[in-house]
């Protein structure tokens, strides 16, 4: 049976006899999300999923619903002075 080290917590984590590059597994002690990045030894890091970055991107953006409808209410105004 394998072992490896969560990078999370340090908790040794039996992956079984069959290892697989990519392979993701969670640990029981922290709850992150790991994906096997070498077989031998077996080594572990933090799954990457993309769902999860496409979030994260949408949290950084700086959009102002009100500063838009300024916008178009401006431009509505000067349509209406034509």
């Amino acid at each position: 049976m394998a072992i490896a080290t969560c990078p999370g917590c340090d908790e040794d984590i039996e992956i079984g006899s069959r290892v697989r590059l990519g392979q993701t597994i969670i640990c029981n002690r922290c709850g992150a999300r790991l994906e096997i990045i070498a077989v031998n030894p077996p080594e572990l890091d933090w799954a990457f999923d993309e769902s999860d970055d496409l979030e994260d991107d949408s949290d950084d953006l700086d959009f102002d619903e009100e500063e838009e409808d300024e916008e178009f209410e401006d431009l509505d105004d000067e349509e209406d002075e034509e």
